[in-house]
Protein backbone atom coordinates (compact mmCIF):
# COMPACT_ATOMS: atom_id res chain seq x y z
CA UNK A 1 0.00 0.00 0.00
CA UNK A 2 2.55 2.81 1.10
CA UNK A 3 4.63 1.98 -2.02
CA UNK A 4 2.32 2.12 -4.18
CA UNK A 5 0.91 5.58 -2.64
CA UNK A 6 4.78 6.23 -3.04
CA UNK A 7 4.80 6.41 0.60
CA UNK A 8 7.56 4.08 1.84
CA UNK A 9 10.37 6.18 2.03
CA UNK A 10 12.86 7.13 5.15
CA UNK A 11 12.47 10.37 6.67
CA UNK A 12 15.84 11.32 8.40
CA UNK A 13 16.70 14.13 10.42
CA UNK A 14 20.12 15.77 10.04
CA UNK A 15 22.69 18.50 11.61
CA UNK A 16 22.63 21.63 9.04
CA UNK A 17 25.66 23.07 7.61
CA UNK A 18 26.03 26.45 5.94
CA UNK A 19 27.34 26.80 2.66
CA UNK A 20 27.96 29.66 0.00
CA UNK A 21 26.12 30.72 -2.88
CA UNK A 22 27.68 28.18 -5.23
CA UNK A 23 26.94 25.30 -2.36
CA UNK A 24 30.03 24.83 -0.67
CA UNK A 25 30.77 24.08 2.35
CA UNK A 26 31.43 26.94 5.03
CA UNK A 27 34.67 25.94 7.12
CA UNK A 28 36.03 26.89 10.62
CA UNK A 29 39.72 27.73 10.83
CA UNK A 30 40.44 24.19 11.49
CA UNK A 31 39.04 23.07 8.53
CA UNK A 32 35.28 21.82 9.94
CA UNK A 33 31.76 22.73 8.87
CA UNK A 34 29.84 25.54 10.39
CA UNK A 35 26.89 23.80 12.05
CA UNK A 36 24.01 25.78 12.84
CA UNK A 37 23.39 24.51 16.17
CA UNK A 38 19.42 24.97 16.55
CA UNK A 39 18.31 23.70 13.73
CA UNK A 40 17.89 20.15 11.90
CA UNK A 41 16.75 19.52 7.95
CA UNK A 42 14.52 16.41 7.66
CA UNK A 43 15.65 14.61 4.06
CA UNK A 44 13.64 12.04 2.23
CA UNK A 45 15.29 9.07 1.46
CA UNK A 46 13.73 7.07 -1.52
CA UNK A 47 13.65 3.51 -2.06
CA UNK A 48 16.29 4.11 -4.90
CA UNK A 49 18.80 5.47 -2.07
CA UNK A 50 18.10 9.39 -3.28
CA UNK A 51 17.60 12.09 -1.65
CA UNK A 52 15.64 14.93 -1.34
CA UNK A 53 14.98 18.15 1.15
CA UNK A 54 12.02 18.67 2.78
CA UNK A 55 11.94 20.67 5.82
CA UNK A 56 14.05 22.34 8.57
CA UNK A 57 12.96 21.77 11.65
CA UNK A 58 13.96 21.97 15.54
CA UNK A 59 16.75 19.74 17.88
CA UNK A 60 13.75 18.55 19.52
CA UNK A 61 11.97 17.35 16.91
CA UNK A 62 11.70 13.81 16.54
CA UNK A 63 10.90 11.83 13.23
CA UNK A 64 7.82 9.10 12.74
CA UNK A 65 8.03 7.24 9.87
CA UNK A 66 5.04 6.84 7.38
CA UNK A 67 5.06 3.22 8.22
CA UNK A 68 5.07 3.72 11.93
CA UNK A 69 2.04 6.08 11.74
CA UNK A 70 0.39 4.02 9.90
CA UNK A 71 1.09 0.94 11.63
CA UNK A 72 -0.26 2.97 14.95
CA UNK A 73 -3.45 3.88 12.71
CA UNK A 74 -4.45 0.09 12.31
CA UNK A 75 -3.62 -0.35 16.32
CA UNK A 76 -6.11 2.49 16.67
CA UNK A 77 -8.85 0.86 14.40
CA UNK A 78 -8.44 -2.66 15.93
CA UNK A 79 -11.24 -1.01 18.17
CA UNK A 80 -13.86 -0.88 15.56
CA UNK A 81 -14.27 -4.68 16.09
CA UNK A 82 -13.31 -5.82 12.32
CA UNK A 83 -15.48 -3.50 10.63
CA UNK A 84 -12.35 -1.25 9.18
CA UNK A 85 -10.58 -1.00 5.73
CA UNK A 86 -8.15 0.65 4.78
CA UNK A 87 -9.34 3.01 1.66
CA UNK A 88 -6.87 6.11 0.86
CA UNK A 89 -3.11 6.85 1.40
CA UNK A 90 -1.11 9.37 0.04
CA UNK A 91 1.32 12.19 0.44
CA UNK A 92 1.03 15.55 -0.08
CA UNK A 93 3.74 18.58 -1.04
CA UNK A 94 6.40 16.61 -2.22
CA UNK A 95 6.55 13.84 0.97
CA UNK A 96 6.25 16.51 3.65
CA UNK A 97 3.14 15.22 4.38
CA UNK A 98 1.27 11.82 4.62
CA UNK A 99 -2.01 10.46 4.76
CA UNK A 100 -4.45 7.65 5.01
CA UNK A 101 -8.12 7.09 5.11
CA UNK A 102 -9.78 4.45 7.08
CA UNK A 103 -13.61 3.53 5.96
CA UNK A 104 -14.94 2.36 9.70
CA UNK A 105 -17.99 0.98 8.27
CA UNK A 106 -21.19 3.25 7.03
CA UNK A 107 -23.78 3.29 9.94
CA UNK A 108 -26.99 1.35 7.69
CA UNK A 109 -30.28 3.15 9.17
CA UNK A 110 -33.12 0.72 8.17
CA UNK A 111 -30.86 -1.59 5.53
CA UNK A 112 -34.22 -3.29 4.04
CA UNK A 113 -36.32 -0.23 4.00
CA UNK A 114 -34.54 3.60 3.39
CA UNK A 115 -31.55 2.14 3.78
CA UNK A 116 -30.38 5.72 5.29
CA UNK A 117 -25.73 5.16 4.99
CA UNK A 118 -24.01 7.77 7.19
CA UNK A 119 -20.13 7.12 6.70
CA UNK A 120 -17.73 6.74 8.74
CA UNK A 121 -14.33 7.16 8.41
CA UNK A 122 -10.71 7.85 10.09
CA UNK A 123 -8.60 10.28 8.66
CA UNK A 124 -4.41 10.12 9.44
CA UNK A 125 -2.03 12.69 8.33
CA UNK A 126 1.29 13.13 9.57
CA UNK A 127 4.16 16.10 8.98
CA UNK A 128 7.00 15.79 8.41
CA UNK A 129 7.68 19.68 7.84
CA UNK A 130 7.85 20.43 11.82
CA UNK A 131 4.95 22.58 11.58
CA UNK A 132 1.93 19.63 10.93
CA UNK A 133 1.39 17.07 13.66
CA UNK A 134 0.36 13.49 13.94
CA UNK A 135 -3.10 13.84 13.92
CA UNK A 136 -6.25 11.13 13.86
CA UNK A 137 -9.23 12.26 13.07
CA UNK A 138 -13.14 11.14 13.58
CA UNK A 139 -15.10 11.71 10.40
CA UNK A 140 -17.74 11.36 7.75
CA UNK A 141 -15.52 12.48 4.75
CA UNK A 142 -13.28 10.59 2.67
CA UNK A 143 -9.77 12.17 2.14
CA UNK A 144 -8.21 11.86 -1.16
CA UNK A 145 -6.05 14.98 -1.47
CA UNK A 146 -5.52 17.95 0.07
CA UNK A 147 -8.50 19.79 0.27
CA UNK A 148 -10.42 16.61 1.55
CA UNK A 149 -7.78 15.69 3.72
CA UNK A 150 -7.91 19.23 5.04
CA UNK A 151 -11.79 19.33 5.47
CA UNK A 152 -12.06 15.86 6.90
CA UNK A 153 -9.90 16.84 9.62
CA UNK A 154 -11.77 20.55 9.63
CA UNK A 155 -15.28 18.64 10.22
CA UNK A 156 -14.31 15.95 12.05
CA UNK A 157 -16.65 14.76 15.28
CA UNK A 158 -13.06 14.30 17.40
CA UNK A 159 -9.42 14.64 16.64
CA UNK A 160 -6.25 13.63 18.54
CA UNK A 161 -3.17 15.38 17.88
CA UNK A 162 0.02 14.32 19.39
CA UNK A 163 3.41 16.75 18.27
CA UNK A 164 6.74 14.83 17.16
CA UNK A 165 8.44 15.99 20.44
CA UNK A 166 6.33 14.06 22.62
CA UNK A 167 5.05 10.40 23.48
CA UNK A 168 2.48 9.09 21.21
CA UNK A 169 1.28 6.23 23.05
CA UNK A 170 -1.09 8.02 25.51
CA UNK A 171 -2.47 9.71 21.93
CA UNK A 172 -3.19 6.30 20.68
CA UNK A 173 -4.64 4.97 23.44
CA UNK A 174 -7.21 7.91 23.65
CA UNK A 175 -7.87 6.86 20.10
CA UNK A 176 -8.53 3.86 20.77
CA UNK A 177 -10.94 4.17 23.91
CA UNK A 178 -13.15 7.05 22.09
CA UNK A 179 -13.38 5.04 18.90
CA UNK A 180 -14.53 1.97 20.57
CA UNK A 181 -17.26 4.29 22.54
CA UNK A 182 -17.88 6.19 18.74
CA UNK A 183 -18.81 2.52 17.18
CA UNK A 184 -21.04 1.21 20.00
CA UNK A 185 -22.81 4.44 19.91
CA UNK A 186 -22.83 4.56 16.40
CA UNK A 187 -25.09 0.91 16.63
CA UNK A 188 -27.15 2.44 19.76
CA UNK A 189 -28.26 4.85 17.17
CA UNK A 190 -28.72 2.50 14.64
CA UNK A 191 -31.13 0.61 16.88
CA UNK A 192 -32.56 4.14 18.08
CA UNK A 193 -33.42 5.10 14.85
CA UNK A 194 -34.77 1.78 13.40
CA UNK A 195 -36.94 1.38 16.55
CA UNK A 196 -38.30 4.80 15.43
CA UNK A 197 -39.02 3.75 12.07
CA UNK A 198 -41.43 0.98 13.25
CA UNK A 199 -43.60 2.88 15.43
CA UNK A 200 -47.18 2.95 13.58
CA UNK A 201 -47.91 6.42 12.37
CA UNK A 202 -51.81 8.01 12.14
CA UNK A 203 -53.30 8.72 8.82
CA UNK A 204 -52.87 12.09 8.17
CA UNK A 205 -55.86 14.47 8.39
CA UNK A 206 -56.75 16.67 5.31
Amino acid sequence: MLTAASADYEVLATKVAAVDDDGNLIRNADGTPVIISDSRATIRKDLDGTFSDLATVGTRYEVRQNREVAERALAVVGASEGDAVIETCGVLREGRRFFMTIDLGALIIDPAGINDKIARYLVVSCGHDGVWPILYAITDIRAVFNNTVALGIKNAQRIFTARHTTNLDSTIQDAQAVLKLSTARAKKIREEDENLLRLPLAPSTP
